[in-house]
């Protein structure tokens, strides 16, 4: 039921006389009953026959319209035989296999397999399903150009700028300049869908704000239909990175000092590429969390932090963060660039221990003080194809470095400015680490040749 749950544990057919009911909102919260036993209290399913009569139609149940409800059997194949499932753990691969979703195009989409899916119940994430093929109604433009097509599925809150609009912003910055949309996801459609107040999300939000302390977060689905990307950890040799890695900094520059707006989500699974002709170009993917350049100092209306742990700059893993900024943005960078010539080789995770991986699996507290000691020590030896790259690594931790070092000498001179009753330092410029970590100083060290 895309972002919505349902029932489980139910089939008269089986005699089985158990039920709990499960709702499950991808990112936000997870409620599940105890366990209701028809046998022993009879009276619970004649309650529960007559709660259910009054779902009088499919919103109230949560159930997204733009597809098609399947029949139990289908859905049940589906999802439980084995041929279908993914040594991954949660990632069901032909879970969505010839369902067709209806998005308001007249375009009707038949749906694959998964590509990837929501990783935690708390937090962000999206799914991407392969589309098969698509039945387009005359007069409707579906330009696909011979691409593979997916549709990415996100539920973020309500409160949260749509994706839709980011992109369109993008793509209307970029014009027809075809040197800028090429590190972009060819954008085929674009689509939001928010429920109505009368619907099983608007009654869990009451439920739970009556209930608990924390606040229910309210979600939309963003529907983007788009080309199909390669995750760029299949580039496995420093001739074929180092471009991508380029590419991808060139694009966020630009996204930031054209577009004016501030990804806030670089991470290892947004850094993509696409073959245009037979020119191979890095994309920026995933701007679900952007905000406009100007408006990053709100304060955020939801509970999830912006960026993926094991690559957010350790400022921003504190309690109390500060507002983001694009240092913040570059040292994400620079932490994909470390794990991607550290842990990988040959395009898989090496087997071996190592300290990066920590990374992955500490909390937020530790992983911000494992972070303030990586800039002290040297940059932890490349796998061997891209052993070139230490060129980068060792100078963008010498770049970083220098930047904490300045900020905290500065607080030290104002505390012993105020103990001493002396005028304090001039004020320190936080956007850059006063002057230290720019756009220039980061694309000047991308500028070493480690191809050759």
């Amino acid at each position: 039921m895309l972002s919505h749950g349902g029932l489980r544990n139910l089939n008269y057919a089986l005699g089985l006389f158990e039920l709990e009911l499960l709702y499950y909102d991808h990112r936000s919260a997870y409620v599940q009953t105890t366990t209701i036993n028809f046998k022993k209290d009879p009276d619970s399913l004649i309650a529960l026959i007559s709660c259910m009569n009054q779902f009088n139609n499919y919103q109230r149940w949560g159930y997204a319209l733009i597809i098609d409800i399947p029949s139990r059997d289908s859905f049940y194949n589906r999802v439980y035989n084995k041929s279908h499932v993914r040594r991954e753990p949660n990632v069901v691969k032909g879970l969505f296999n010839a369902l067709k979703p209806k998005p308001n195009n007249n375009v009707v989409p038949t749906l694959g397999d998964i590509v990837s899916y929501q990783h935690a119940l708390i937090g962000r994430g999206t799914c991407v399903v392969h589309i098969g093929h698509a039945a387009v109604l005359p007069g409707v433009i579906w330009n696909t150009d011979g691409w593979k097509v997916v549709m990415k599925l996100s539920f973020s809150p309500v409160t949260r700028t749509r994706e839709c609009d980011i992109m369109q912003g993008i793509i209307d910055s970029a014009g027809n300049n075809r040197d800028i949309l090429n590190h972009f996801p060819e954008i085929i459609h674009l689509e939001t869908i928010v429920w109505d107040d009368a619907g099983l999300q608007v009654w869990l939000t009451q439920y739970i704000d009556e209930l608990f302390a924390f606040k229910y977060e309210r979600r939309k689905v963003e529907i983007l239909s788009m080309d199909e990307l390669h995750p760029i950890t299949e580039l496995t040799a420093t001739q074929a990175l180092a471009p991508m890695i380029r590419d991808v900094f060139t694009c966020y520059r630009w996204v930031y000092q054209v577009a004016h707006m501030m990804h806030r989500d670089i991470s290892l699974n947004n850094l993509m590429y696409k073959t245009v002709g037979d020119i191979v170009h890095g994309v920026l993917a995933d701007f679900d969390l952007a905000v406009k350049v100007g408006r990053e100092d709100r304060a955020s209306m939801s509970k999830q932090r912006t960026g993926t742990k094991p690559y957010m700059a350790g400022e921003l893993l504190k309690p109390v963060p500060p507002k983001h900024m694009y240092r913040h943005d570059l040292e994400s960078l620079f932490y994909v660039i470390v794990v991607l010539t550290t842990i990988y080789h040959e395009g898989q995770i090496i087997e071996e221990k190592h300290p990066i991986k920590d990374w992955f699996h500490a909390g937020s507290a530790t992983l911000s003080q494992i972070k303030k000691a990586f800039f002290t020590e040297p940059i932890p030896w490349p796998t061997l194809h891209f052993e070139r790259m230490r060129r980068w690594t060792g100078q963008l931790r010498i770049l970083f470095s220098n930047g904490y070092r300045a900020k905290a000498d500065h607080q030290q001179a104002v505390d012993d400015a105020l103990l001493e009753s002396i005028p304090a330092p001039p004020a320190f410029e936080d956007e850059t680490f006063d002057g230290l970590i720019n756009f220039a100083k980061f694309a000047k060290i991308l500028d070493i040749n480690v191809e050759a």
